[in-house]
């Protein structure tokens, strides 16, 4: 201690000795000097001396990190970060402190663990330019790490958690009369839970090109209301609760343009009410290209395969779509959408030929301060063979969608979204006659 006090002091002679002060906030005016002098040994020394008064000083663990940063070690500057941001109140020193953990992390190596600190730091960002540099940051850690996360959760109560019918009866063809459709054929009202998980891990990386390998798991489960129970009393929620996983490859190039070609291929499978439901593969390939400064257009193509695994038999699938994007002068964005799908399948009512149309737009500034979307698609679909008509049947579907995200009550940069999404589907079989309307809490990357 004397030896660092006589080396702090050695640094002021003459008239600005007498003026030296070694008490906690001398130490650490001394220090921020050499810190921004470039003396990071000196800093260190300084921050030292203050950590062997107060192992808990917040402002000498800070300047340590920084410090031992600047020293080139990384290893010591994560140590004294995540204490300072463990001892920090809300506000800019515990944002300053998850940003050290966050580059300490980075020098390391450790690009993921430096993502999730730079989402703890969101919480205490203290302007709109740091929250700027912030998301800069996450962006170009995201770009240099071979791996990517993606989470998702939702809760959501629903009016037709089974995709039931609104229809009571349904007629048969040939029959002179209705059949009552029975309560679980029948649309009922629950909640519905669903989480997520996507991993992708970069194979190789080009000058313009990347490989991945991807991996996603999904599913969803339902708790039933008392309505929908009195309906159907031997239904369970869990009857129709579904779990997908799937792996795959997917081969990405980039332009000297910025415009982007994505090719996919994945094989999977899917589980419904607890049992092996479908095996399923798809092969598709997407372009994006630019039409101007605010406008772009991407083209979809695939195709997909299914296969029933209760002998159930395939099904086979073509589709094409386009969107085209456009960003307003106010930085809003629209997008309008078309596309194409047919299926031919050995199971009558699956077979089908149809198109989807569709319209977003999403504000770029915060409405009463909330960050406002919404959506409407139009879906039509002719199956020639029905086992419920004898002319087979057409269906059309409309469908309403707003979502409100809610920047005030984000955590760790996930923001959540309230949705709330009106559906009604018209068909020439009353069997297929649906409508359900669902408000859906999820949780969005603001990222």
């Amino acid at each position: 201690m004397r030896r660092l006090l006589a080396l702090l002091l050695g640094l002021w002679t003459g008239e600005a000795a007498a003026q030296v002060v070694t008490d906690a906030a001398g130490l650490r005016e001394i220090g921020a000097v050499l810190l921004a002098e470039g003396d990071a040994a000196g800093a260190r020394a300084a921050a030292e001396a203050l950590l062997a008064r107060d192992p808990s000083d917040l402002a000498g663990l800070i300047l340590a990190a920084q410090a031992a940063l600047a020293l080139g070690d990384p290893a010591a500057a994560l140590e004294r970060a995540r204490a300072a941001h463990a001892v920090a109140p809300p506000g800019p020193a515990r944002f300053l402190a998850a940003r050290l953990a966050a580059r300490a992390h980075a020098d390391l190596g450790q690009d993921t663990r430096a993502m999730i600190w730079l989402r703890r730091a969101r919480g205490d960002v203290p302007s709109e330019e740091a929250a700027a540099d912030l998301a800069e940051d996450y962006r170009l850690l995201a770009a240099r790490n071979p791996l990517s996360v993606s989470v998702a959760f939702g809760v959501a109560p629903s009016s037709n958690i089974n995709g039931g019918s609104r229809a009571e009866t349904i007629v048969l063809p040939g029959l002179p009369f209705e059949f009552v459709l029975d309560g679980e054929a029948r649309a009922l009202s629950g909640w519905r839970v669903s989480a997520g998980l996507g991993l992708a891990w970069r194979l190789r990386e080009g000058e313009r090109d990347a490989t991945f390998l991807e991996a996603q798991v999904s599913g969803r489960t339902y708790v039933l209301s008392d309505a929908a129970r009195r309906q159907a009393p031997e239904a369970r929620g869990r009857d129709f609760a579904d779990v997908a996983l799937s792996v795959g490859l997917v081969q990405r190039w980039r332009a000297e343009t910025g415009e982007s070609r994505e090719a996919a291929l994945s094989l999977g499978q899917s589980w419904f009410g607890g049992e092996p439901w479908l095996r399923f593969g798809q092969i598709a390939h997407e372009r994006e290209v630019f039409l101007g400064e605010r406008d772009s257009l991407r083209l979809t193509g695939f195709a997909e395969w299914s296969g029933r695994l209760d002998g159930g038999g395939d099904d086979w699938s073509l589709g094409a779509r386009a969107a085209w994007t456009t960003w307003t002068a106010g930085g809003d964005r629209v997008t309008l959408s078309a596309g194409l799908r047919g299926s031919l399948s050995e199971v009558e009512d699956t077979s089908y030929r149809g198109a989807t149309f569709g319209a977003t737009f999403d504000r770029r500034e915060l409405l009463l301060g909330l960050r406002v979307g919404a959506g409407a698609t139009f879906d039509w679909r002719d199956h020639p063979l029905s086992a419920y008509a004898f002319d087979g049947r057409q269906d059309r579907r409309a469908t309403l969608s707003v979502s409100l995200g809610l920047p005030g009550l984000e955590v760790w940069g996930f923001e959540p979204v309230l949705g709330l999404e009106a559906s009604r589907t018209w068909s020439d079989v009353s069997l297929y006659d649906r409508e359900a309307l669902t408000l859906d809490l999820g949780l969005r990357s603001v990222f």
